[in-house]
């Protein structure tokens, strides 16, 4: 049991370590900001981490994470939280891309996710600007060009200070 919790907490710092507290950050940084959280986000909608093809699940059909700090639910859980609301953290699991067994994620054999998908790729270029802050609230506005479009689309997104972190309350992902 105290290796188990030393575990987490081991996996924890780690994950502290990859993604700063958004309060550390640089306002100016508006691109990382929000590229970050894309990544984030992206491993629930488009890519899901790689998994363990060698290790199936008990039902032989899910297998388990492969990515050493990651593969735990808990672990996973704070690091969404640390990036999204409580709203946008439900929607991700609500996608269905993992499935969580006794405490571990578990996702699709390889290749055979129906969420994986590469990023769209008549995307030409995206400009991001913080154009709005405030000591609770900052808005990032990312301008994204698209190969065949005429003109560029707008996207908005919203951090918010909540319990002394800054988390996006709106996000609307693009890739």
């Amino acid at each position: 049991m105290i290796m188990k919790k030393l575990t987490v907490l081991l996996a924890c710092f780690m994950l502290f370590a990859l993604f700063p507290a958004r309060a550390e950050r640089p306002p100016d940084d508006a691109r990382s900001l929000v590229l970050d959280a894309m990544e984030v986000y992206s491993w629930f909608v488009m890519n899901p981490l790689d998994v363990n093809a060698e290790a199936p699940a008990l039902d032989g059909a899910l297998y388990p994470v492969f990515d050493d700090v990651l593969a735990r639910v808990d672990v996973m859980q704070a690091l969404l939280e640390r990036c999204f609301s409580a709203d946008i953290v439900q929607s991700l699991w609500d996608w269905g891309a993992y499935t969580a067994v006794n405490g571990w994620l578990y996702g699709y054999p390889p290749d055979e996710s129906p969420l994986a998908r590469p990023v769209d790729p008549d995307i030409a270029d995206a400009r991001f600007a913080l154009t709005e802050e405030t000591d609770s609230r900052r808005v990032i506005i990312a301008t994204v060009y698209y190969l065949y479009a005429d003109a560029p689309e707008t996207l908005e997104f919203v951090s918010e200070c909540v319990d002394g972190r800054w988390i996006f309350t709106e996000f609307p992902f693009f890739w």
